[in-house]
């Protein structure tokens, strides 16, 4: 009997150590599927050295040689090989029993945040050593309606921005670490896609702005901030040599979008809104004004000629007057895509402010054409068109003491606001005293003052490849203001 267990314990492990051998041997002979191949570039068909190539799902992989070939072994049941390449988009292959895969990979647009744009060109970030703030296209997301200005606030470091009035269309004080001049002019330099733009209120045009006491006009107010790619600050010297003494109060960057290759998009986006005063002060009205000034006046022994009448006291809000709740709204539109060769962005955009005080109101129409074309592997040609006009009807006395909104604070609450035939009043009476020239409300009615701001931005370049690592570009740029 123990000869017989014996006997069937032998067989049993001579047929295990059989199995297993069985199935290393088929393991091992499957093992040695391998699929090989070139990798090239797209557009030049030129070989990749470097390209990592991984199967799927395993930690088998390998990289292109010198002449872009690659060998992979597969392992049975993954049938997805991967490839990737810093630069260019990442393309999977399915095997399928397939011996040979070539792979032509394409070419990607250049993440802004890894890369710098600093003057005529983009740097790694690894490689800048100044003073660079950037803030990408991830980071801008998609925000109501604001100006470009606003939209960097709180988002670089060492930028200061002072508002000069709340009023629409104001421009904002841009300081890049602090003031560097004392009687000169502070303003950074703004360059768009590589063309510094006009500033009028640093540009000898600043009578503009004095007439309208001292308000100035926005240089960025033209600019939709839905078309930004990304924004750069450059700070120090080192960053912004290349401007010369335009750059010495810092260079603000500003890149477009562009389209990419086989990505057709068409984006429409609508917004509406109101604009309102906050935190007002809670004024005194007719009554309390009158009983508070005769107070005074007895008190100080001053003659009685100055004591205001007691009855037919008249209550003027004139903040309410003057004040009103204004709307918001902003549409625009846009479609990016384009081909191995032709890569374009259109886009529109109708803008329509009213502001919190009476009679302000901002209307803005701007559009942008930017097309890259790829006349053959060597050439690539450009152009950039920016056409926009700004409407802005502002207050005559606007950033003034007279300002309608900061007068309404100042003037005699127990005076009418109109005559009886309906014009402003324009006397104190029964106040002793006169004020500021003119009324809240008559600053607001008198005059009529209009700003119109029409601007071209045209870029038109050639680029031509000489050698791999050495490119020839040119570029024509117009700025019409």
């Amino acid at each position: 009997m123990e000869q017989l267990q014996w006997r069937y314990v032998r067989h049993a492990l001579l047929t295990t150590v059989l199995l297993v051998l069985a199935n290393s041997l088929v393991f091992a002979f499957q093992t040695e599927a391998v699929v090989r191949g070139v990798v090239t570039e797209s557009e030049s068909g030129q070989p990749l050295v470097g390209v990592t190539i991984i199967l799927t799902g395993t930690t088998v992989g390998t990289t292109t040689n010198s002449d872009g070939f690659y060998s992979l072994r597969i392992v049975p049941g993954y049938n997805v090989i991967q490839y990737s390449f810093v630069g260019f988009k990442t393309q999977r292959e399915n095997i399928d029993n397939r011996t040979e895969i070539n792979v032509r990979l394409q070419s990607d647009v250049l993440k802004l945040d890894e890369v710098l744009v600093t003057g005529y060109g983009t740097t790694p970030r690894r490689q800048v050593t100044s003073s660079v703030s950037q803030i990408a296209r991830d980071n801008i997301g998609d925000f109501a309606p604001v100006t470009v200005d606003q939209l960097l606030q709180g988002r670089a470091t060492g930028v200061q921005f002072t508002s000069t009035s709340g009023l629409i269309g104001a421009p904002t004080n841009v300081r890049i670490r602090g003031a560097a001049s004392i009687s000169a002019s502070t303003a950074p330099l703004y360059v768009i896609d590589g063309v510094p733009v006009t500033n009028p209120t640093t540009a000898g045009s600043s009578s503009i702005g004095l007439l309208a006491g001292g308000q100035g006009i926005n240089p960025l107010l033209n600019i939709n901030p839905n078309d930004i790619e990304s924004i750069e600050v450059l700070k120090d010297a080192a960053a912004s040599a290349i401007y010369g003494s335009r750059g010495s109060n810092g260079v603000i960057l500003i890149s477009t979008r562009q389209g990419r290759p086989d990505q057709q998009v068409i984006n429409i986006r609508t917004y509406a809104g109101s604009v309102e005063p906050t935190n007002n002060y809670e004024m005194m009205n007719g009554e309390e004004f009158t009983r508070i000034w005769n107070d005074a006046v007895v008190n100080a022994g001053a003659s009685n000629t100055l004591l205001l009448p007691t009855t037919n006291i008249v209550n003027t809000d004139w903040t309410d007057l003057v004040s009103q709740t204004g709307t918001l709204t902003e549409t625009s539109a846009s479609i990016t895509g384009g081909t191995q060769r032709t890569r374009y962005f259109l886009s529109g955009t109708y803008r329509s402010e009213e502001g919190f005080v009476q009679r302000s109101q901002i209307k803005r129409y701007s559009g942008r054409a930017r097309i890259d074309h790829a006349v053959s592997d060597q050439v690539r040609i450009g152009l950039n068109l920016s056409p926009s006009r700004t409407d802005n009807n502002r207050i005559y006395t606007s950033n003034a003491v007279a300002a309608p909104f900061t007068y309404a604070a100042l003037y005699y609450p127990n005076v009418p606001a109109r005559n009886p035939d309906g014009s402003a009043n324009l006397t104190v009476t029964p106040n002793p005293f006169t004020q500021f020239s003119g009324t809240p409300l008559s600053n607001v009615e008198g005059i009529d003052f209009s700003s119109s701001l029409t601007q071209l931005l045209s870029t038109a370049t050639v680029e031509y490849n000489i050698l791999r690592g050495l490119v020839f570009n040119t570029e024509l740029s117009v700025d019409l203001f």
